[in-house]
């Protein structure tokens, strides 16, 4: 979801331990040097992220 021009909130889908299916939501910031991820979840959650950054 795109927030502003070069900020964007991904939805990224989960399993958690404690509340099952669940999602997360890391925030995609894009400027002139790239890509940078804020908060990117939890340990396990990689292959997740990079499906909804394809």
């Amino acid at each position: 979801m795109k927030l502003a021009p070069s900020i964007y909130a991904l939805n990224v889908p989960m399993l958690s331990p404690l509340f099952g299916p669940t999602q997360i939501f890391p925030s995609l910031l894009a400027d002139e040097d790239g890509l940078t991820l804020v908060d990117s979840g939890m340990p396990g959650q990689f292959s997740s992220l990079k499906e909804t950054f394809e």
